[in-house]
């Protein structure tokens, strides 16, 4: 680290004034520190006494100029001041950052300023009591400079730079956030963490966790019980997404069932996407693992919000493909089987779990099937 000969003068001053002084350098308390000369070849017109505010606050002592800048690292007060009649100015927090050498000294403002080239933060600041500002990545915004507990309160990340600049801004994404109350909410990690919730990482859509909610849980005797999630697939039974109740969802065995995902839980081809002439969007799938399904619906959804999805097609004839115009912008697609009266499944969450219904849908009633 490289610092200009005033700082590092200052700096050094600094380490200097603030080391104890041996005793009676300074001599009694601040209002009866007296010490007329400073070395003999600096006398003359400067050599008359004068109040000395020291740079830390702590007191007075009538000396001349020269042995209050260089022997006291202090504040001449100018000539005929004493410090008896002499308010000195108290000291305040300064922050101050240098390269990775970053604090807070109690000094007075000036003494902050020049030569330490700090930040005052006030008079009635301390070091103690009050945090100095520190860049901070605001989502949706630039780098810039705030309080901890403001940059927190605002969903930021603090950054360790000197300024805004030196480094850039991680990443801040949105996800599913569970608050206390069960509800769940779409936010920033800090601003769920801040709030007491329970964060479940960037873009993640709330219809992908279940905050402690039962769900509509059907078991292999085409019964239907209200369980968490996890309870439903430790009973052998498949949950019927967030939301759901046993009040709206039919169990019997004759079920639309799910589009093969190309995974353990459901193998088979997976969803394919083809982006062909004129920037219409051609999708290909394989059959669903039910018989009872007799016609497929295709839902679009905006890509990192993951429970956005509406349906855009409610029919393809029956057929394992579909040809259509996306809606402009990044988007995601699923591939709902449908019987007669019955919608199926719109797929898994990465954690495994039944993706619940978005409202928007193409038959009424709800029904899975298959593992």
């Amino acid at each position: 680290m490289v610092l200009s000969k005033r700082v590092a003068w200052g700096l050094a001053c600094l380490l200097a004034a603030l080391a104890p002084m041996p005793a009676g350098a300074r001599g009694g308390s601040p209002s009866e520190r007296v010490v007329v000369d400073g070395p003999a070849d600096h006398r003359g017109v400067d050599a008359d006494p004068q109040a000395c505010c020291f740079h830390d606050g702590s007191g007075c002592v009538d000396v001349n100029s020269h042995t209050c800048v260089h022997g006291h690292q202090g504040h001449p007060q100018g000539f005929g001041s004493r410090c008896a009649t002499t308010s000195c100015p108290p000291a305040v927090a300064c922050c101050y950052s240098h390269g990775s050498d970053r604090g807070c000294l109690e000094v007075t403002a000036e003494f902050c300023w020049v030569p330490v080239g700090g930040l005052a933060l006030g008079e009635g600041s301390s070091c103690a009591t009050d945090a100095c500002p520190m860049p901070c990545c605001v989502p949706g915004h630039d780098c810039l400079v705030f309080l901890p507990d403001l940059c927190s309160a605002l969903g930021g990340v603090l950054l360790e730079a000197e300024h805004c600049g030196v480094e850039p801004c991680p990443v801040v994404e949105l996800g599913a956030c569970c608050l206390v109350s069960g509800a769940c909410v779409t936010r920033y990690e800090r601003e769920c963490l801040d709030s007491g919730g329970t964060w479940h990482g960037p873009f993640v859509g709330c219809g992908s966790v279940s905050c402690g909610q039962s769900q509509a849980c059907c078991l292999a005797d085409d019964s239907c019980v209200e369980l968490l999630p996890e309870d439903c697939a430790a009973a052998g039974g498949m949950s019927q997404g967030l939301g759901s109740a046993c009040a709206g969802t039919s169990c019997d065995s004759a079920q639309p069932g799910a589009v093969p995902s190309g995974t353990a839980a459901r193998p088979g081809a997976a969803l394919t996407l083809l982006l062909v002439d004129g920037g219409e969007l051609a999708l290909g799938w394989s059959a669903s693992c039910s018989a009872s399904a007799v016609d497929y619906a295709v839902h679009e959804g905006v890509l990192g919000d993951w429970y956005s999805h509406e349906a855009v097609l409610c029919t393809t004839g029956g057929l394992f493909e579909a040809t259509f115009a996306p809606a402009p912008g990044d988007r995601y697609y699923l591939v709902v089987p449908v019987s007669v009266d019955d919608e199926g499944s719109a797929g898994l969450t990465s954690d495994g779990e039944e993706r619940g219904s978005t409202g928007s849908t193409c038959v009424e009633r709800r029904r899975l099937g298959c593992p």
